[in-house]
């Protein structure tokens, strides 16, 4: 079984996320004019609890109730999370990330990092 390694990229002139490479369907775009304009993120090799690729910054959630949120930021390294508040706290993954369930990220929802964390 071979590792999947894949990336995405947000771009922040159009407002959009790019798959820029994917192992797994060989998809390889090259960004001819790769510059600040985008905003590189990996994909962690970890699932939600739907079975959906996390990738870094993406917000995570735990269960509907109790309102836990973390942000998948590259730590160091390793994969880590860090609070909602954009504070620069490194937490890592916890035991129960499985059970966790992307409920948005950090371009395309960015109104989930001002509703602080629960």
């Amino acid at each position: 079984m071979s590792r999947e390694i894949k990336f995405r990229a947000w771009d922040k002139a159009n407002k959009c996320m790019l798959c820029i490479f994917d192992s797994t369907t060989q998809t390889d775009w090259i960004l001819q004019n790769w510059n600040e304009t985008y905003e590189l993120m990996q994909y962690t090799g970890l699932k939600d609890k739907n079975g959906k690729d996390i990738y870094e910054g993406d917000v995570l959630q735990l269960g509907e109730c109790t309102g836990v949120r973390r942000i998948i930021i590259w730590s160091k390294y390793s994969y880590a999370t860090t609070n909602i508040k954009g504070e620069h706290v490194s937490i890592p993954l916890p035991h129960d990330w499985h059970k966790m369930h992307i409920i948005g990220n950090i371009h395309d929802n960015p109104e989930l990092l001002e509703e602080g964390s629960r």
